[in-house]
Order: structure tokens, then sequence, then C-alpha cells
């Protein structure tokens, strides 16, 4: 059975929530996946630069793979991919175009839109963010480490 710790934050903006994420990239351990949930517009990529930021990657060079599926980023010794999801099937054609073997072979995933490849992950341990809007410019993250 997973086990689950979970806390709620509020940010007021982007500036908090990536200060948020770049504060969590320095506190994370390798290797990890990182499942970023969340309606259109709720701050996933947003999320991404800030967290990228930790390891001296520019917000300009931080852009959703949304037609890619996935970018690599090489920071001193570590390979960080970086998927949006949002156009795949299903788990079957995740598989067939050869991404799994970027999860297990980078030093940390985060992984927009990654309802469908949930399966795949387990047993892995793996960070849930959940993104949410409060109002038009705060928003609601609940953030889930799960132990499979």
């Amino acid at each position: 059975m997973a086990q689950v710790t979970s806390f709620t934050l509020n940010t007021n903006g982007e500036t908090q929530t990536k200060a948020f994420a770049k504060k969590l990239a320095s506190e994370i351990s390798t290797p990890n996946i990182i499942l970023l949930e969340g309606d259109l517009g709720t701050g996933k990529t947003t999320f991404t630069k800030g967290f990228l930021s930790f390891f001296g990657i520019s917000e300009t060079e931080v852009q959703s793979p949304t037609f890619a599926y996935v970018n690599q980023y090489f920071c001193n010794s570590l390979t960080i991919s970086h998927f949006d999801l949002y156009r795949l099937n299903s788990e079957e054609e995740f598989l067939a175009l050869g991404f799994e073997e970027y999860l297990f072979a980078s030093d940390l995933c985060l992984i927009e839109w990654p309802q469908i490849i949930t399966p795949i992950l387990t047993p892995s341990p793996y960070l849930k963010i959940t993104l949410s809007f409060k109002d038009e410019k705060s928003r609601r993250l609940e953030v889930s480490h799960v132990e499979v």
C-alpha cells in the first residue's frame, strides 16, 4: 500500500510559485520524479522554471515541450528531463516513443500532465504537485510524496 505525506501551500503570483519551486529543488534528492498536475494555466511550467533556476538554467531556456514531449537540461553532472504529456493518448504511446528510458536514466524528471503514465512509475516513489486556481493570480499547491 502506498504511503503518502502531504502539505498544501498557497502562493500569490508567479514570483512566489517560482520561489517555492527553487527552494524545493535545493532540498530534493536525486534520482527523483516530480509529477505536475493541474488545469491549463495553473502554473506547471512556471513551477518548472523556478525549479530549474536552482540549477542555473535561465527562465528563457525553459519552455513547455508541448510538441517535442520532452526537453533535457544538463547541469554539472545532472541530467534533468522535462516532459509535457498533454498530447499523448495512452501509456502505450509513451512507451512506443521510447520515453521510459528518460524516466530512469535522468537524475530528475518533471512531468506535466503525468496521469497517463502513473502506472509505469510504480513501484518508484515520486513527488506529486497538484496546482489549482485560488483566483486569477493566486494558486494552491498540494504537495504529496508517494512511497509505493
